[in-house]
């Protein structure tokens, strides 16, 4: 898992984020059943679905919530931290 911080949220689900190194991102997240993410929240995500050679990555990322352990990224929004599930994408 890779953590990245969003830094900016542009238009159409365009999420400009940052990892410790400060290695940009540029990811189209979408997502449902939840409260979109705030500038300054942490998202760790599979380090494979910022690879674009990587047979499984495709974007937008749709993601919800989820109780389960197929989770595939974690939001960390103030004291909240949030497991995601993979819709599509």
């Amino acid at each position: 898992m890779k953590t990245l911080k969003i830094m900016e949220i542009l238009t159409f689900n365009n999420y400009y984020l940052i990892d410790k190194e400060n290695n940009e991102y540029y990811l189209v997240l979408e997502f449902h059943n939840m409260k979109e993410p705030n500038i300054l929240d942490y998202i760790q995500i599979d380090e494979n679905l910022l690879d674009p050679k990587y047979s499984g990555y495709a974007q937008p990322y749709a993601l919800e919530p989820t109780e389960k352990d197929d989770f595939c990224a974690i939001l960390i929004s103030g004291n909240k931290t949030i497991h995601l599930r993979r819709l599509y994408g």
